[in-house]
């Protein structure tokens, strides 16, 4: 355990330098990322408090998804709420777009007493973070050292999703070292996804006020299994057409226009 101040790949293997110190391995996973670093405009940012209520003030069976009463203030934001019991929950408030976001905490405390009516709760724990919305980088083919994780492009840009696809990917890392003894043999994503992400993504930058209503569609248009199926990426090129038929289309048609506009290479971005 330590800091890791460097990581290189080199020619008979990888090293990483923690505390100073070089650790030589065959292959080394990487998954540190450098938010801001490469000028990403969107990000997802998360404030959450598991807390513990007085009464019976959730439903273990019923999580909420998105619940959009919260103010806006210009960005896309909305609350989760992931019950573990009638009394316990994680609450979790999420926000879409550019710049520095202040404001979570206040947030929360507004939705604990003004919408869930949870009357003297506790917080019990707290969580947050900052995820870089952007298209997947191109993850090397050779050498010894493979990004992993948000590194290594498992965050869909489009919804911060990124559990499930860490964990495929991590089988398919595996099945790789298993059968070919290197690391490198991976699926690649759908083409159509990353456009999709990436025309979403122009909409978060450059009109995020226009997403709140775009979500609300797509689940109120939309069975909510083949909409989940569709942010994880499990869908077919019909069922993905008739959702994104649901969507209204002139914020969407924008984008794909500033990117056609752009040129190829932003196009590939």
């Amino acid at each position: 355990e330590g800091h890791v101040d460097a990581v290189e790949d080199r020619q008979e293997g990888g090293i990483v330098h923690v505390d100073g110190r070089p650790v030589e391995a065959a292959w080394v996973f990487d998954s540190v990322t450098q938010d801001g670093a490469d000028g990403t405009a969107a990000r997802l940012t998360f404030t959450g408090w598991v807390v513990e209520t007085p009464a019976d003030a959730f439903d273990p069976a019923v999580p909420t998804l998105m619940d959009f009463r919260t103010p806006q203030d210009g960005d896309v934001r909305f609350l989760y709420v992931l019950p573990s019991g009638p009394r316990r929950a994680l609450v979790e408030h999420t926000r879409f777009g550019p710049g520095t976001p202040v404001g979570g905490e206040a947030a929360l405390r507004d939705y604990l007493t003004g919408v869930l009516r949870a009357g003297d709760y506790r917080v019990l724990r707290q969580e947050g973070g900052r995820l870089p919305l952007r298209p997947p980088p191109r993850r090397p083919t050779t050498g010894h050292v493979l990004p992993i994780g948000v590194a290594g492009g498992m965050l869909k840009a489009s919804t911060g999703y990124a559990y499930g696809r860490i964990q495929r990917d991590s089988a398919s890392v595996t099945r790789s070292l298993v059968r070919y003894g290197h690391p490198f043999a991976l699926p690649t994503g759908r083409r159509r996804h990353a456009y999709l992400d990436a025309v979403l993504l122009d909409v978060v930058t450059a009109e995020p006020d226009r997403l709140q209503r775009a979500f609300l569609r797509l689940f109120a248009r939309n069975p909510g299994d083949r909409v989940l199926r569709f942010l994880d990426e499990d869908t077919s090129l019909t069922q993905e057409a008739l959702l994104v038929a649901t969507l209204p289309p002139s914020p969407f048609a924008r984008a794909m226009a500033r990117r056609l506009a752009a040129g190829p290479a932003h196009r590939r971005s």
